[in-house]
Formats: structure tokens, sequence, C-alpha cells
């Protein structure tokens, strides 16, 4: 085999193999960076998106008035909303009442009643309304508007119910009764 000059343009399979080599790596390289980066904008996501559940459950909470309050003695009985953060209440402390503003700024007395008969009848509404069951999901919903599914009343029994012989038994029956007819 003859030398070869410098500057000819004959390949070197070692050199080709650890070219190919190199490529490999970084080829390589990218493709497990590529999963790293994925991995890591997911865990960025997820953090992201259990920050923004955080902060609505906080100003949820803030600015819901918590329905767990059931006190016997002091009770809000009434209440109307004026406007954006306005509101006039009637608040009831066993055997009186008080009408209420509320807004932003604060609470303010309007008024005091005194009448023992309209403050029983008061409690008593409230009591009566404050137990009706409100629908918490789209489907709870849909069934108070929609009738119940009624069953097959015609026989009285399901083919799907039972067991073997009383299904037979169940399909020989309507099958008599389709022939007598």
């Amino acid at each position: 085999m003859a030398l070869q000059a410098e500057g000819s343009t004959a390949e070197d399979p070692v050199l080709d193999s650890s070219e190919a080599q190199i490529q490999l790596n970084q080829s390589e390289e990218s493709g497990t960076a590529g999963v790293w980066d994925f991995i890591r904008m997911v865990f960025v996501l997820a953090i992201v998106v259990a920050a923004i559940y955080v902060l609505f459950r906080f100003v949820k909470k803030r600015t819901m008035p918590s329905a767990s309050s059931d006190d016997p003695f002091l009770r809000n009985v009434s209440s109307i909303s004026l406007g954006l953060g306005k509101s006039v209440q009637i608040i009831t402390l066993i055997d009186k009442a008080y009408i209420v503003g509320v807004s932003e700024s604060g609470v303010s007395l309007i008024d005091k009643i005194d009448d023992r008969e309209l403050i029983n009848a008061m409690n008593l509404y409230n009591d009566k309304h404050a137990d009706v069951k409100k629908p918490r999901s789209f489907s709870e919903i849909l069934d108070i508007f929609l009738p119940p599914k009624k069953k097959d009343t015609s026989s009285g029994k399901s083919v799907f119910n039972g067991s073997t012989e009383e299904i037979l038994e169940h399909l020989e029956n309507q099958k008599l009764n389709t022939e007598d007819k």
C-alpha cells in the first residue's frame, strides 16, 4: 500500500467509525435531553396548576360564607342583595331580630325588631326552607326536571332477573300470550 498525501481524499475507516460514534452519542444526548425537557415541562405545569388551585380555594374561602354555621341562637333568616357587595340582612338572636346593612366598608345596624310573633315566624320559615336540598351537580338538576325511569310493569318480571329456569318459563309464557292474540 502506498502512503497517501495529506490532502488526499481517501477515507480512513478508523475516522469514519469514530465520527459515526460521536454523531450517535450526540443524537442519544439530544433524545434524552428531549425526554428530560418534557418531564420538566410536565412537572412545572403541575406546580402551576396546583398553585392556581390553592389560590382558587383561598379566594373561595374568603368570599363564600361558611354554610357549616348551624348556630341555633344566631341566624341569618333573610337576605337581599342591593348591588355588588351590598346587602340588607335580618339576623335573629333568640327572641330579638336586627336589620343590618352590609357593605364592603362595614356592617351597620338599621333597625331592631321586637315583635316576638314575627321573629318566630321568620325562624320557622327559615327552618323549613333551610333543609331544602340544593342540587350540587348537573345530573341532580336534570333529575329535578326529568321524570324517573319507569320499569316495565306489563308482566312484573324482567327477563334479566332470576335463574335460567325462571327466564325460560317467562319467555314461554310471553310466547303463549302472543300466540293467543
